[in-house]
């Protein structure tokens, strides 16, 4: 995984096995870098405190009720395009 600044956001760019996936970088429990966590069958691992986030989804392994965004992504060549609107 990678940490890329768009702006004020910090999104993690995943390869989930050569499909990648862009998730909102910052874990919302306590601030925790995402990009520098573990990545396991889609699921992002926070590795502050172990929570998990589905790169597809952006919900929450702890609780369904907590979610982070899940930005559209566009690879052309070499580039790869995020959509943070």
């Amino acid at each position: 995984m990678k940490e890329v600044e768009c702006g004020p956001i910090a999104i993690a760019l995943c390869n989930n096995g050569g499909i990648i996936a862009a998730i909102e970088g910052t874990c919302p429990h306590a601030g925790g870098p995402l990009a520098s966590g573990a990545l396991h069958d889609g699921v992002v691992v926070c590795p502050w405190h172990s929570w998990g986030f589905d790169t597809r989804s952006g919900v929450s392994d702890f609780s369904p009720a907590i979610s982070i965004p899940v930005f559209a992504v566009e690879v052309r060549g070499d580039e790869i395009f995020v959509d943070i609107r």
